[in-house]
């Protein structure tokens, strides 16, 4: 192997290494959700359920403000999730992380190579999506977390259909004014920010752009302003002023409080991956930090202006927007919930520590990539110098950068989730146990309060659900003894106070007590409100039992108009052990309704049982 064929060798395996360093990250991230995962809502996923509209796709509904945004997009993808997953969180989380996550990490390494034209130089600055890939931001919690994510992949679309041109095309303009609406109606953020980043890429066109191509660059970018200004535009009435007007509004932090900056820079400094425990040194490198990225983009602006600096100004064209971006997103967020600290964190290094809490911090993370490619555009004269020595250190310093993440937590997945899924735990909990009384449902922490209101009562949000076929309902068991169930619609009682009953193959010879004429004794089930059961899609039998030898209990149903035979593949059965008294309890669902008959075999051979009760309620139906 000849030399040059060596280095290039080794430099292939660096840039997979490199890539490959993220892409485990994100790997881990996907496994640690789908082992601990656990299908409840959380907290401001409960809003859909408590109004009754979280499966609804009406205009009304889907431009109605919460908590203060616009998110049309957001809330019809959570009813399209609602419709097509039944709202399972497990699944929804899932798509949401790979769709969103994938997609940004797809953006940035394209943005890099169209940038960098080099794969080692964009490997390198690759591995600082790692910052981005850490635990805590917007998988694990809420359903709906991951809308405020959502204006990034569509302003990163947009930035590369425009930074990636080489020639004037028609559709374009359109194309990246959509996703700016996209953007900007995804979260109020989308909006305010899409219009910094597009303002901010007019400026680099109009200071950089070679001039056969500025003309067309900024009629291009034009319609990048247009969508994030009529996004701003609407959000700013409807949102931001309609709900800042009102006497129950947030308090908001305002720039010329130092809270306002320390609860800001709290923000960049997890974004670094920074000790929340250590402030004050933590503190002085977010400094350090915020002052280098703006040195960084004035520096690698001004290079851009030459004409030989095509790097620089693809660089530019991406890394100012971002930044821009970002500082105009800290800004909201600061504003918004700067002020909403736990009584005592006052000083300053407290409100900086506890702007690490939550996931505010994630927009932030997309500009470390490109800081790092513009010191290398702002090196390139040198690096080309001295080839063979800047590889490797280049290769060097990707992977420090890879230790350092870690050391800090980046990849501690698994430990995050596992946190998460215990609490989660808790209120399922607390949630089944609650369900089975009558009473109002109280399970702190579960839904967001209301005004006068800490713990708001779950039962018309899980009623809501019950209705509408929610994947978490369905796990939420009423136990045979619970008020709830007993409270349930009865359609058939064996002592005869709800429905008929025909035997066949047996005979009763006392209370409780049935004789066996033939093998398979079979008893039919007609409801007292066929109406009902025609319309209930999850039944509930129950039946206290008592056999001579091990025995099957068998239910037979079938779907709401239906005729014919039962068979094995709509039945139900539990197996029963001789000699004591047992609860058999079987859940029985059929989304379109069943059938008004059911069929009861209490036992499959000819021995005497004893049947104490046998009775069967409707627990959901449809409206």
């Amino acid at each position: 192997m000849t030399p040059a064929a060596r280095a290039a060798l080794w430099r292939a395996l660096a840039v997979r290494t490199l890539v490959a360093v993220p892409l485990v990250c994100f790997a881990l991230a996907v496994l640690a959700w789908l082992r601990y995962a656990i299908d409840l809502p959380w907290y401001d996923d409960w809003r859909g359920y408590e109004g009754g509209w979280i499966e609804s796709l009406d205009l009304r509904r889907l431009f109605t403000p919460i908590n203060y945004t616009l998110s049309p997009v957001g809330l019809a993808l959570d009813a399209l999730a609602q419709r097509g997953l039944d709202g399972n969180s497990v699944g929804y989380q899932l798509l949401s992380m790979v769709a969103v996550l994938g997609a940004l990490l797809t953006l940035q390494w394209r943005l890099l190579m169209h940038a960098l034209r080099d794969r080692l130089q964009a490997a390198a600055c690759f591995t600082l999506t790692l910052p981005m890939l850490q635990p805590g931001s917007y998988w694990g919690l809420e359903n709906l977390a991951y809308h405020q994510a959502l204006p990034l992949v569509f302003l990163g679309a947009a930035l590369w259909l425009l930074v990636t041109a080489t020639a004037p095309w028609r559709w374009r303009g359109p194309a990246v004014a959509a996703l700016a609406l996209l953007a900007g109606f995804s979260y109020i953020s989308g909006a305010f920010a899409g219009t910094a980043a597009a303002l901010a890429l007019v400026g680099v066109i109009a200071w950089s752009a070679p001039a056969a191509e500025r003309g067309w660059r900024l009629r291009e970018a034009a319609w990048l302003v247009a969508g994030a200004l009529l996004a701003t535009a609407v959000q700013f009435h409807y949102s931001f002023q309609a709900s800042h007007a009102s006497a129950g509004a947030v308090p908001l932090a305002m720039p010329w409080q130092p809270a306002f900056w320390w609860f800001y820079l709290g923000k960049v400094g997890r974004a670094l991956m920074l000790p929340a425990e250590r402030p004050l040194v933590a503190a002085v490198l977010t400094v350090a930090a915020c002052v280098g990225t703006v040195a960084l983009a004035a520096a690698v602006v001004r290079l851009a202006r030459q004409p030989q600096a095509a790097g620089a100004r693809a660089v530019a064209g991406i890394f100012v927007p971002l930044l821009a971006a970002v500082a105009v997103y800290l800004v909201l967020v600061a504003a918004g919930r700067g002020a909403l600290r736990p009584a005592g964190v006052d000083q300053p290094l407290a409100i900086f520590a506890f702007g690490f809490v939550r996931f505010h911090y994630f927009w932030a993370t997309l500009l470390w990539p490109w800081a790092a490619a513009a010191v290398l555009v702002l090196l390139a004269p040198r690096l080309e110098r001295g080839q063979v020595v800047a590889r490797t250190g280049l290769v060097l310093v990707a992977v420090a950068v890879a230790v350092l993440a870690v050391a800090a937590g980046g990849f501690e997945h698994m430990a995050h989730q596992r946190g998460l899924a215990a609490d989660r735990e808790v209120k399922l909990h607390c949630l089944q146990q609650e369900l089975q009384k009558l009473e109002a449902v109280r399970c702190p922490g579960l839904l967001p309060p209301r005004p006068g209101d800490v713990v708001p009562d779950a039962r018309p949000a899980y009623l809501h659900g019950i209705r509408i076929g929610a994947s978490f309902a369905r796990k939420i068991l009423l136990l045979p003894d619970s008020p709830s169930l007993r409270a349930s619609p009865k359609l058939f009682d064996l002592d005869g106070s709800a429905g008929r009953v025909e035997m066949r193959h047996l005979k009763r010879t006392g209370a409780a007590r049935f004789e066996v004429d033939v093998r398979d004794p079979q008893m039919d089930m007609h409801p007292a409100l066929p109406d009902l059961m025609r319309r209930c899609t999850t039944l509930e039998v129950l039946a206290e039992i008592r056999v001579e030898e091990r025995e099957f209990v068998q239910v037979f149903w079938g779907v709401a108009g239906s005729e014919g035979p039962f068979t094995e593949g709509r039945s139900d059965a539990r197996v029963i052990e001789p000699g004591r008294l047992e609860t058999v309890s079987m859940r029985l669902r059929s989304p379109t309704g069943f059938r008004p008959l059911l069929r009861f075999d209490p036992v499959a051979g000819g021995r005497a049982f004893e049947l104490r009760s046998l009775r069967v309620y409707c627990v959901r139906a449809l409206d």
